[in-house]
């Protein structure tokens, strides 16, 4: 995480962390609107940083699923 997603006691800041996982969503191309909940922010941040995102989606029901690039199989689907 980029350190102005901390405020100063260490947390995170979740706002500023949340326009973060906004703007990776547009850069995955996924740019439909979900609820973030604040407990998600990290490992949000955490998979959507990973250089072998191979697409991001909604799972139809408010969830996110996030498929990364595996060398030698199809993908790994994880939900959020």
């Amino acid at each position: 995480m980029s350190e102005n997603n901390f405020i100063d006691d260490g947390t995170m800041n979740v706002e500023e962390a949340k326009k973060e996982i906004v703007r990776l969503f547009a850069y995955h191309g996924f740019h439909e609107y979900v609820k973030i909940d604040d407990e998600a922010v990290g490992m949000l941040l955490t998979a959507l940083r990973q250089e072998d995102v191979r697409t991001v989606r909604s799972n139809g029901e408010g969830g996110i699923i996030i498929e990364f690039n595996e060398e030698g199989s199809i993908g790994n689907p994880n939900e959020y």
